[in-house]
């Protein structure tokens, strides 16, 4: 049986207007592989504000969520990843393991994809951290899973300020014997309220998974430009998570895109690796460095 624990206090998991979407409404099941599942559910900009956010089921309670993403859909130069994070729709839980939440920014015409990667069995958990308010609109911050037995396999950076964007969302490691990034999640927020903006951390963890950890070499993108990146998992693997690490400060650069991929295998779910896609703003050249969480 699953048990899902509830880490740290969270803000509610629900639609803006306070009242839950049923995540699985317009979802595209992509396939299931390896007791894995894939969805997807596209939304469109809107015309006025440029925003735009979609919310991607587990497919029922049977299913619980272990990784999320998006892909901002348009010019790089124009759009980005804004917040995302687990999602608890209207069952007796609180729990955000229903599926994942994706809000992002970006040119009238163009959509916002949200990814949902969800397990039927499974020990897992979904700590958050809600990061302080301060003095400058460049924030970071990192959630632990907890130590022990807990490995991340997913997470994100939420950041509630209007036009505000994610500028780095990866795994970590907490500094204990390996250096392998399993122990919570890190984000860098660019907040255009000057550092008052709601600022959160979420981390998807579980125990007792047969987990690895992937990265490619840090790639050069020079201002104005947009750079993407793919991590392959195993053949054997399949992608539930991932991120990338941008240098510079958080206002320089923003972070497009990270969602699960297909390779040129045999069928068509997106459980082959990870793509991160971020872009240049300003200043001097930046490094990407790409991540993806495997389950063998």
């Amino acid at each position: 049986m699953l048990v899902a624990l509830v880490l740290a206090l969270v803000p509610p998991i629900t639609a803006s207007a306070g009242v839950p979407i049923d995540p699985n409404l317009g979802d595209t099941v992509l396939g299931t592989t390896g007791g894995v599942r894939y969805a997807s559910e596209p939304a469109a900009y809107d015309a006025m504000s440029n925003f735009a956010d979609v919310e991607v089921g587990c497919g029922g309670p049977r299913w619980h969520l272990i990784g999320g993403g998006s892909s901002a859909g348009g010019a790089s130069s124009q759009s980005w990843d804004a917040a995302s994070r687990p999602y608890d729709y209207d069952d007796p839980d609180m729990i955000g393991d229903d599926g994942w939440l994706v809000e992002a920014f970006g040119p009238p015409g163009a959509e916002v994809t949200g990814y949902s990667v969800c397990i039927r069995d499974g020990e897992i958990a979904y700590p958050s951290k809600t990061i302080p308010s301060g003095t400058t609109d460049l924030r970071s911050g990192s959630v632990s899973c907890g130590g022990g037995r807990w490995h991340v396999t997913a997470g994100s950076a939420f950041i509630a300020t209007s036009n505000s964007w994610v500028n780095t969302s990866f795994p970590k490691d907490g500094g204990d014997a390996d250096a392998t990034p399993d122990d919570g999640w890190s984000g860098r927020v660019y907040d255009t309220g000057g550092g008052n903006g709601g600022f959160y951390l979420f981390a998807v963890c579980a125990a007792g998974l047969d987990l690895s950890y992937a990265k490619r070499a840090p790639v050069t993108v020079a201002a104005g430009n947009a750079v993407s990146r793919r991590v392959a998992c195993a053949p054997s693997e399949h992608a539930v998570g991932g991120g990338a690490r941008v240098s510079g400060p958080a206002d320089r650069a923003r972070l497009v895109s990270s969602f699960p991929y297909d390779g040129p295998d045999a069928d068509d779910v997106p459980d082959d690796g990870w793509q991160s896609r971020a872009f240049a703003i300003s200043g001097t050249d930046k490094t990407v460095t790409p991540f993806a969480i495997c389950l063998g």
